[in-house]
Formats: structure tokens, C-alpha cells, sequence
């Protein structure tokens, strides 16, 4: 008769997180890597005033669902404006099977505060 509690292992995990210099890092150890992804889950009008360079936009308002055609075996980073929204994403893809998923903290507000331009480049080596 009681309440039997869920088994943790049995929960997926939550996502894991990189400030945006380490995110930057990782980009770059893994030019040419085909099975890493940068999504921005921005609306268009946030996309279309700057992204990072080689990003796959899919709003997370209007197109959340098609997050789940993504390859669930590949790497994705998410972020957004300022990491909330891609939190709620990278949770959503882990909940949904997948299982390297990274949530850039901070967004594309902090990655600008970090970096001088939106494009990945061993010249802009940091480690926040």
C-alpha cells in the first residue's frame, strides 16, 4: 500500500552544461567532426541578428518538435539568448532519448561577452 518511489537510474540524465569558452574549446577540438551540432533554439528574428557560424536554427517556441528528428547518437550544443530556453531544450532531447547533449550556459549573451566574433577559431582559444 504505499508509494513506491521512482528508481533514479531509471531517470534520464540532465543535460550537461559548458560555459561558452569551454563550449568554444570544444567546437574547435572537433572542427570536421560531422556527428557535432550547434543548435540555436532563438526565434528567427533573435537567429537573424547573429548566430554562431555553422548553427542549425530551430525555434523552440514554434519547431521544439523538430528537435526529435535530430540523430539522437550524435553531440548537439543548444543555446539561446541567455540559457534559459536551451536548458528547457537539452532537457527535452535527453528526456527524449538523447544522450550527449551540451547546454551552452549563458547563451549567445555570454558567448558575446567571451568571444570576439561568432565564429569558432583556434585564434580565440579560452577556457571560462
Amino acid at each position: 500500500m504505499g508509494c513506491k518511489s521512482a528508481d533514479p537510474a531509471d531517470a534520464p540524465a540532465s543535460p550537461l552544461a559548458m560555459t561558452p569558452g569551454v563550449a568554444h574549446n570544444f567546437m574547435v577540438q572537433q572542427l570536421g567532426n560531422n556527428s557535432l551540432h550547434v543548435i540555436d533554439v532563438r526565434t528567427t528574428r533573435e537567429f537573424n541578428d547573429g548566430h554562431i557560424e555553422g548553427a542549425r536554427h530551430i525555434d523552440w517556441f514554434t519547431q521544439s518538435q523538430e528537435l526529435l528528428a535530430l540523430n539522437k547518437t550524435d553531440t548537439y550544443i543548444v543555446y539561446c539568448h541567455s540559457g534559459n530556453r536551451s536548458q528547457k531544450a537539452a532537457a527535452f532531447m535527453r528526456e527524449n532519448g538523447f544522450k550527449r547533449v551540451i547546454n551552452m550556459t549563458g547563451g549567445i549573451q555570454a558567448w558575446r561577452a567571451t568571444m570576439p566574433s561568432l565564429t569558432p577559431s583556434p585564434q580565440d582559444n579560452v577556457m571560462n
